[in-house]
């Protein structure tokens, strides 16, 4: 099982790596760093699979990366306020999710259809994954939200 401190600029990456998550079976990993690349990678070869590029993606550094209750779809987010919705079948994004102002630190998936974000401009807004939308936004944090959510 490949760990966060495995992954080096030797293995794919082109500076250092800000975040990790596995999938849901253990059997893929999803990094992302300051290059703004994405990397899928096998857990039991150790190899990438497959780069998803900035290509007017994430224009700054990735700060997390989270795995959906779907096997092939993780979310993505960056120091340049932007969220995406990622499939592993496709080398695009299905959903760029806008409503942040400042960087997006955290991810969560709260069930197959609602995925949370917060960001440093004090917000948490939750997301329909189906079409893209803000359902609700909670603003009662006097400054930026920096605390993980964990499931």
């Amino acid at each position: 099982m490949l760990a966060k401190e495995d992954i080096s600029p030797k293995l794919g990456h082109k500076g250092k790596v800000t975040c990790i998550d596995g999938d849901p079976a253990g059997l893929r990993v999803i990094s992302g760093g300051v290059d703004r690349l994405l990397l899928l990678w096998d857990t039991q070869a150790g190899i990438v699979m497959k780069v998803y590029a900035h290509n007017g993606y994430h224009e700054a550094a990735i700060l997390s990366v989270k795995w959906s209750y779907e096997k092939d779809l993780f979310a993505s987010c960056s120091a340049d306020a932007s969220v995406f919705l990622w499939s592993t079948k496709y080398d695009l994004p299905l959903l760029h999710f806008r409503g942040h102002h400042l960087a997006v630190d955290s991810l969560v998936f709260i069930n197959s259809h609602k995925m949370l974000s917060s960001g440093r401009d004090g917000f948490i807004l939750v997301w329909d994954i189906r079409s893209g939308g803000v359902v609700d936004t909670e603003k009662k944090h006097g400054r930026e939200v920096v605390s993980k959510v964990r499931q």
